[in-house]
């Protein structure tokens, strides 16, 4: 994912959807997925060090 992160123009906007049993299972409540999931994207991207803006 990082590589193709990085081939992307530097200001193009993304958006990342992730489907988890895992995730729903262990957040029932969306806002308490949402910000799990955000949590460890942005825990990904900064061990990738790609730059979130």
């Amino acid at each position: 994912m990082a590589d193709i992160i990085r081939a992307l123009p530097r200001d193009i906007a993304l958006s990342l959807e992730i489907r988890s049993k895992t995730y729903r299972d262990r957040f029932p409540d969306a806002t308490d997925r949402a910000i799990a999931v955000r949590g460890a994207s942005l825990e990904y991207l900064k061990q990738s060090e790609i730059a979130v803006l």
